[in-house]
């Protein structure tokens, strides 16, 4: 696995489109529960929901370093979610 640092702040922010994500099998949701805002999906699709409660590294941290080593940290983790996947799949009802 190769790690790239792209400056997110340049790229564009584009809403959701809900429509884009009606025929996903799995949705993943990504946000820290305490200082973000909850990420919205339709109720009927609760079924194929996940969602990962992590630290917001920029909003959490004090300073440059703090915030880039939280940020590696919180990528370790989603690294072994992502891995963790495979024994979820299957019980995961896919269209």
């Amino acid at each position: 696995m190769k790690e790239y640092s792209i400056d997110i702040d340049i790229l564009r922010k584009d809403p959701i489109q809900i429509d884009e994500l009606a025929g996903a099998s799995l949705i993943v949701t990504i946000y820290d529960e305490e200082l973000d805002d909850a990420i919205k999906v339709p109720e009927e699709w609760k079924e194929k929901v996940i969602h990962w409660n992590l630290p917001n590294p920029q909003k959490r941290s004090t300073s440059d370093l703090e915030e880039w080593v939280f940020f590696q940290e919180i990528c370790d983790e989603i690294a072994m979610k992502v891995r963790d996947l495979e024994s979820l799949l299957p019980s995961i009802r896919m269209n």
